[in-house]
């Protein structure tokens, strides 16, 4: 935990350009632990602001519901994308901390396979 509060420390050090309001993180490659990073580092946002946002996209291996335990998140970002739900259906979940995440998809199966919605 001590190696995100680092990033998080050079990520958001205001006097070099200013805060950044968007943090991207992809990689070409699967198992680099951008999910894993992401959650985490989300997490400490939370420590040091009132709010943050975590939107996965990731539509093969997400591990978002699994990690935060998402049960209150209405719809998922891959039902919206099928034309499944309307955009004012996607309701990510509000998480105690302070944290809001939206997962990509419904849930995650046994295997670890993503459950993909099906489109109408």
């Amino acid at each position: 935990m001590e190696a995100i509060s680092a990033l998080r420390a050079q990520l958001f050090d205001v006097r070099s350009l200013g805060r950044p309001k968007v943090l991207m993180m992809t990689s070409a490659l699967q198992g680099e632990g951008k999910s894993s990073t992401c959650a985490a580092l989300a997490v400490a946002l939370t420590r040091v602001s009132s709010s943050a946002i975590m939107i996965d996209l990731d539509l093969r291996r997400s591990i978002t519901r699994k990690v935060f335990d998402l049960t209150s998140q209405r719809g998922c970002v891959a039902d919206y994308l099928a034309g499944g739900i309307d955009l004012a259906q996607l309701q990510p979940a509000e998480l105690p901390s302070g944290l809001t995440v939206l997962a990509p998809l419904r849930s995650v199966s046994a295997s670890g396979c993503s459950t993909m919605p099906m489109s109408r």
